[in-house]
């Protein structure tokens, strides 16, 4: 009910809320997940930072990304091929996406491993979109900003520089 209540929170009252007291339980349910490997830890804080990002509040809620990537890639590697794997996938790339549109939070992609991962997640991710829209016999919209993301990752792979 909580949870609830949360994440139908007017966007206008965020400041109310106290960006220590949430960064606080955001850590301990880190630390949680990364002490137990305990799978509902990191569904929930893959609901709470779904939340977080809802409200905008994504820079103002400290916490580690390298944590949060460790955390990604070990459900995924564990889940890769169990059905309940499409439910965090959905979490995933939409926390993902928006610590990468955010300005404060950043991650260095620097390794093939988190290349795939990232590419993982959100070509999941645009598969789902993808199947529920020809389910749903809906049109396909596509915006700028993703065909020049298709295009890049299409035809430009050669140019990619790992560092």
């Amino acid at each position: 009910m909580l949870c609830e209540s949360v994440h139908r929170l007017n966007r206008e009252y965020h400041s109310l809320l106290s960006h220590d007291a949430i960064t606080k339980n955001v850590f301990q349910i880190m630390k949680k997940f990364s002490d137990t490997k305990d799978e509902g830890s990191g569904l929930i804080l893959f609901n709470i930072l779904i939340m977080i990002s809802r409200l905008k509040l994504l820079d103002e809620i400290e916490f580690d990304l390298t944590q949060l990537y460790i955390l990604t890639d070990s459900i995924q590697k564990n889940h890769i091929c169990i059905n309940n794997m499409v439910v965090f996938q959905r979490y995933f790339s939409k926390v993902w996406i928006a610590i990468f549109n955010a300005s404060k939070n950043t991650l260095e992609i620097n390794t093939i491993d988190k290349l795939m991962l990232f590419a993982a997640i959100f070509a999941n991710h645009l598969s789902q979109k993808i199947n529920t829209t020809v389910l749903k016999n809906l049109k396909l919209n596509i915006s700028q900003k993703i065909q020049a993301r298709a295009h890049d990752n299409l035809f430009c792979y050669g140019r990619l520089q790992y560092y």
